[in-house]
């Protein structure tokens, strides 16, 4: 069953009590709209895991997609299609949500080509089309990869794709002949639901005292 905080007069406490007085137990907490955190729920009744970074607290266990690894594989696939200087546009709020893996895996990988062909990332939270066509015109990359808003801001200014530069998506939404890395969200949701039936399993309700990380 699906059950909404957005709903209408919902409440975190609310939305508790509804749920333990209809005996559920388990609990799969998907990614918030806003990243935030989630008072007055009774965690304590329940065996949750939270899918990917928003949740800020409580510190639930968590399941998410390799984000380090996601900017690794659009790395090898760019590169290995001819593209020498490589930018990475990201917001700096979510870079440090997700712990900074974004930037870290570009540190990492810069060091492995010439200093000639190294592009600094764009971490902003002036994450604007000035801002962005600021750092382009800077830097000049051969290929950006970065998320849908930084595509409409490059076809906006008169860029042709992938003539002036390429592009390519950081996570693979539902759009059609654009590249990008799939995360594979259905195996992320069975996870998580294997996990919450292993936490019910051996009776593991509450706030963890060790969160599990997948």
């Amino acid at each position: 069953e699906e059950f909404s905080l957005n709903t209408p007069g919902m409440t975190p406490k609310r939305l508790s009590s509804i749920l333990y007085n209809q005996a559920i137990r388990g609990i799969v907490l998907a990614p918030l709209l806003a990243h935030g955190s989630i008072e007055g729920f009774s965690w304590e009744h329940f065996a949750t895991v939270c899918c990917g970074h928003s949740l800020l607290s409580p510190p639930l266990h968590r399941i998410s997609v390799d984000q380090f690894e996601v900017f690794r594989t659009a790395w090898e696939h760019v590169t290995a299609r001819g593209y020498k200087r490589i930018g990475l546009c990201v917001s700096a709020t979510d870079n440090a949500r997700i712990g900074f893996r974004w930037q870290g895996a570009h540190a990492v990988v810069s060091q492995a080509i010439p200093e000639a062909s190294r592009v600094p990332a764009m971490l902003s939270d002036d994450w604007s089309p000035a801002s962005f066509l600021g750092w382009y015109d800077q830097h000049k990359p051969d290929i950006i990869i970065s998320f849908l808003d930084v595509l409409g801001w490059m076809k906006s200014a008169g860029m042709r794709i992938p003539r002036d530069c390429a592009f390519a998506l950081l996570r693979l939404d539902h759009v059609r002949n654009v590249a990008g890395v799939d995360h594979h969200f259905g195996d992320i949701g069975a996870a998580a639901v294997s996990l919450v039936a292993s936490e019910l399993s051996t009776n593991q309700y509450g706030i963890p005292k060790v969160r599990k990380s997948v």
